[in-house]
Protein backbone atom coordinates (compact mmCIF):
# COMPACT_ATOMS: atom_id res chain seq x y z
CA UNK A 1 0.00 0.00 0.00
CA UNK A 2 2.86 2.39 0.81
CA UNK A 3 4.51 1.65 -2.55
CA UNK A 4 1.19 2.42 -4.29
CA UNK A 5 0.83 5.74 -2.43
CA UNK A 6 4.42 6.73 -3.24
CA UNK A 7 3.98 5.78 -6.92
CA UNK A 8 0.75 7.75 -7.23
CA UNK A 9 2.29 10.74 -5.45
CA UNK A 10 5.21 10.79 -7.86
CA UNK A 11 2.90 10.40 -10.86
CA UNK A 12 0.73 13.27 -9.64
CA UNK A 13 3.77 15.45 -9.00
CA UNK A 14 5.14 14.77 -12.49
CA UNK A 15 1.85 15.46 -14.28
CA UNK A 16 1.20 18.67 -12.35
CA UNK A 17 4.69 20.04 -12.95
CA UNK A 18 5.08 18.81 -16.55
CA UNK A 19 4.01 22.06 -18.14
CA UNK A 20 6.19 24.18 -15.88
CA UNK A 21 9.30 22.07 -16.45
CA UNK A 22 9.08 21.20 -20.14
CA UNK A 23 7.18 24.18 -21.57
CA UNK A 24 8.99 27.03 -19.81
CA UNK A 25 10.83 27.94 -23.04
CA UNK A 26 7.53 28.13 -24.97
CA UNK A 27 5.60 30.52 -22.72
CA UNK A 28 5.13 32.98 -25.61
CA UNK A 29 3.96 30.31 -28.06
CA UNK A 30 0.69 31.34 -29.80
CA UNK A 31 -1.03 28.05 -28.95
CA UNK A 32 -0.29 28.39 -25.23
CA UNK A 33 -1.33 32.05 -25.24
CA UNK A 34 -4.60 31.09 -26.96
CA UNK A 35 -5.31 28.35 -24.41
CA UNK A 36 -4.41 30.62 -21.50
CA UNK A 37 -6.79 33.28 -22.76
CA UNK A 38 -9.75 31.17 -23.92
CA UNK A 39 -9.68 28.01 -21.78
CA UNK A 40 -11.29 29.55 -18.66
CA UNK A 41 -14.15 30.85 -20.80
CA UNK A 42 -14.60 27.41 -22.36
CA UNK A 43 -14.55 25.58 -19.02
CA UNK A 44 -17.24 27.67 -17.29
CA UNK A 45 -20.20 26.52 -19.48
CA UNK A 46 -19.08 22.92 -19.03
CA UNK A 47 -19.08 23.36 -15.23
CA UNK A 48 -22.52 24.98 -15.30
CA UNK A 49 -23.95 22.15 -17.42
CA UNK A 50 -22.33 19.61 -15.09
CA UNK A 51 -23.99 21.24 -12.07
CA UNK A 52 -27.43 21.10 -13.70
CA UNK A 53 -27.11 17.63 -15.24
CA UNK A 54 -29.52 15.92 -12.84
CA UNK A 55 -32.01 18.75 -12.52
CA UNK A 56 -35.58 17.45 -12.57
CA UNK A 57 -38.60 19.64 -13.18
CA UNK A 58 -40.95 16.67 -12.66
CA UNK A 59 -40.41 16.10 -8.95
CA UNK A 60 -40.45 18.33 -5.89
CA UNK A 61 -38.78 20.89 -5.44
CA UNK A 62 -38.85 21.28 -9.27
CA UNK A 63 -35.35 22.78 -9.56
CA UNK A 64 -36.17 25.69 -7.25
CA UNK A 65 -33.03 25.43 -5.04
CA UNK A 66 -30.76 25.37 -8.08
CA UNK A 67 -32.56 28.31 -9.69
CA UNK A 68 -32.43 30.42 -6.51
CA UNK A 69 -28.77 29.58 -5.84
CA UNK A 70 -27.85 30.36 -9.45
CA UNK A 71 -29.67 33.67 -9.23
CA UNK A 72 -27.80 34.42 -5.99
CA UNK A 73 -24.47 33.70 -7.73
CA UNK A 74 -25.35 36.02 -10.62
CA UNK A 75 -26.52 38.82 -8.31
CA UNK A 76 -23.46 38.53 -6.05
CA UNK A 77 -21.14 38.60 -9.04
CA UNK A 78 -22.81 41.61 -10.64
CA UNK A 79 -22.91 43.40 -7.29
CA UNK A 80 -19.32 42.87 -6.07
CA UNK A 81 -17.41 41.31 -9.01
CA UNK A 82 -15.82 38.89 -6.55
CA UNK A 83 -15.67 35.25 -7.63
CA UNK A 84 -15.12 33.91 -4.11
CA UNK A 85 -18.12 35.83 -2.77
CA UNK A 86 -20.26 34.60 -5.66
CA UNK A 87 -19.32 30.96 -5.09
CA UNK A 88 -19.70 31.12 -1.32
CA UNK A 89 -22.99 33.03 -1.57
CA UNK A 90 -24.50 30.59 -4.04
CA UNK A 91 -23.27 27.52 -2.18
CA UNK A 92 -24.56 28.85 1.15
CA UNK A 93 -27.93 29.70 -0.38
CA UNK A 94 -28.22 26.24 -1.95
CA UNK A 95 -27.34 24.45 1.30
CA UNK A 96 -29.80 26.57 3.31
CA UNK A 97 -32.60 25.92 0.82
CA UNK A 98 -31.87 22.19 0.61
CA UNK A 99 -31.85 21.86 4.40
CA UNK A 100 -35.04 23.84 4.86
CA UNK A 101 -37.08 22.26 2.03
CA UNK A 102 -36.05 18.63 2.23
Amino acid sequence: MIAFIITMSIATLITRNFSFIFLKNYKDHPCLLFLGHHLPLMVMPILVLYCFRELSFNTFPFGLPEFIASTCVIICHIWKRNILLSILGGTTMYILIQNSIL
